[in-house]
């Protein structure tokens, strides 16, 4: 558990780090400015790395939709990274 306890951790402050980079920002903002989309980017990747590692029994324990909700969740993070971003400023 007390890699779990790490991961959780690292889910905690890479999420708040990306609240306070989106805090009252628009999304014409996240469109034109690469600093800001990297600033958000970032700590979701980490976020995604996160969850991959947290144990099984973390996951069944706490898994409030457990059907098929963890592998839906899973899948985000396998996104083609040259895809980040893109869909915004293409109109997308």
């Amino acid at each position: 558990m007390k890699r779990d306890d790490a991961f959780l951790l690292d889910i905690l402050r890479f999420s708040e780090r990306a609240i306070r980079a989106a805090n009252g920002r628009r999304l014409e903002e996240l469109q034109r400015d690469e600093t800001l989309q990297s600033a958000l980017v970032h700590p979701l990747i980490v976020i995604g790395e996160a969850v991959k590692g947290l144990s099984g029994e973390l996951r069944e324990d706490s898994d409030p939709v457990r059907a098929d909700g963890w592998h839906a969740r899973q899948a985000y993070p396998r996104l083609p990274s040259h895809r980040l971003g893109t869909g915004l400023e293409s109109g997308n």
